[in-house]
């Protein structure tokens, strides 16, 4: 099927004007690398034996040839194989160019089209606005997009991106046991780096791009012994969305590529803001059920009392441990900070933790703000805080007072609430069915 190229011209304005000199802030090297002489392409082209696997679908979305759109971008980082093939075609010339003069060059994926059985892929320059493509080698493009091969030398920028955002400043810890340092910068050369065991606390200290197979390189800086307080930067490739990685999925076990997945390199120590299950809670607004104890930004356990509003601004998923660590921000006050580790309700073993009021996140936390409700009247409200239900309460304000659930019996006229559990006081409380208001309290 006839397909025409798609071009935005709305886009190619946005991006010619930050075109030039944006490839180099792509280029990243840890700090001890030495500054490099003149360094020709095709001596400094490394291939790098690295794997990819998409370890958060939702934040580093798979893009498939078929469902690339334009405004893509992708550096050209040949391999030493793509030194000697020639990749791309000038759209102008009809001649394939080297990929030498294209390296580290950002190219802006503006669509496709097939010509009689055969596709091309089109692409323009950043930098010169030159125009090239890629010969789809067999049929038609339609069917050469459902395959893994991709366009080669093309290392895909959306990782990287999304990479910068989610991940520059995080700490995590290391889970392979050899990484590698730059020797110069300018050049793909580089040393191993050794380490003694795993789970080295490390930060994210800068991300770049990395190869066409492992688009993302993170540098991180930390010790590489136990017990060594000398910190150091190393880096791993890796890929993380496999966009255009031109790997099958069987490939990223492979011996040589087992410590390039981003989940066999690093393990989160402070996770994705609001991973995976529970990223719906964030920037959800949220009320202590009970007075319980949290971190201040000093790292100081305080109490916080019942009824306390907060806004969540992180879920993080720590690495060992069945807790996740919730980041609040006071409602009325949005730079008071606190922490507090809790278990979800579909975490394992939530049904046999102590004070589960104290540490599950359902029984700790109400949704919303109570407060707010039109049958809590804010006059009540130092009451409900303590607990003391007076006559004249709503079912809403009995709730907030007390929030063990209660045994229910109904009297006729009357409904009777029991609060009878165990660990709390006990009290009596009747509602008049007329209006829904508490008539009588025994505690």
């Amino acid at each position: 099927m006839k397909k025409s190229i798609l071009l935005s011209a709305m886009l190619f304005a946005a991006v010619t004007a930050s075109g030039q000199g944006d490839a180099e802030s792509y280029l990243k090297y840890t700090k001890n690398a030495k500054p490099a002489s003149t360094v020709a392409a095709a001596d400094t082209a490394k291939t790098k034996k690295e794997k990819a696997r998409d370890v958060m679908n939702e934040k580093f979305p798979y893009r498939g040839l078929c469902e690339w759109e334009p405004g893509m971008r992708f550096m050209v980082v040949p391999d030493k194989r793509d030194l000697v093939i020639r990749t791309f075609t000038d759209s102008v010339t009809g001649q394939k160019v080297s990929n030498s003069p294209l390296r580290h060059k950002i190219f802006v994926y503006t669509g496709h089209d097939d010509l009689e059985g055969h596709g091309r892929v089109h692409f323009r320059c950043e930098e010169d606005q030159r125009r090239y493509y890629y010969e789809v080698p067999t049929g038609s493009f339609d069917d050469y997009c459902l395959t893994k091969f991709g366009v080669p030398a093309l290392a895909y920028l959306g990782d990287v991106d999304i990479a910068r955002k989610e991940l520059l400043g995080k700490t995590l810890t290391t889970k392979a046991l050899k990484y590698y340092r730059d020797v110069e910068y300018g050049s793909d050369g580089a040393e191993e780096v050794t380490m003694e065991g795993t789970g080295h606390v490390v930060k994210v200290v800068a991300i770049g791009v990395g190869t066409r197979r492992f688009p993302v390189k993170i540098i991180v800086s930390g010790p590489t012994k136990k017990g060594d307080k000398t910190e150091q930067e190393f880096y791993q490739y890796v890929a993380i969305s496999r966009t255009n990685c031109g790997l099958r999925g069987d490939e990223f076990s492979l011996r040589e590529n087992q410590n390039h997945t981003f989940e066999t390199a690093f393990d989160m120590k402070d996770d994705l803001a609001s991973a995976g299950a529970y990223a719906g809670w964030v920037g959800k607004t949220v009320c202590t059920n009970y007075a319980t104890q949290m971190r201040n930004a000093s790292d100081k356990l305080v109490t916080v009392a019942r009824l306390s509003v907060f806004v969540i601004d992180k879920i993080s998923l720590q690495s060992g441990s069945r807790y996740a660590k919730l980041t609040l921000r006071q409602a009325n006050n949005s730079k008071v900070v606190y922490t507090k580790d809790v278990l979800f309700s579909d975490m394992d073993g939530t049904s046999s933790v102590s004070k589960p009021e104290q540490r599950v996140f359902e029984k700790l936390f109400i949704e919303g703000d109570p407060t707010l409700h039109p049958d809590v009247k804010p006059q009540h409200l130092a009451a409900i805080t303590r607990g003391n239900i007076q006559v004249g309460f709503t079912e809403a304000e009995v709730r907030l007072s007390r929030p063990d659930e209660p045994s229910v019996i109904d009297e006729g006229d009357t409904v009777i609430w029991l609060y009878n559990h165990y660990n709390t006081r006990r009290a009596r409380v009747v509602f008049s069915k007329l209006n829904h208001r508490v008539i009588s309290v025994k505690m």
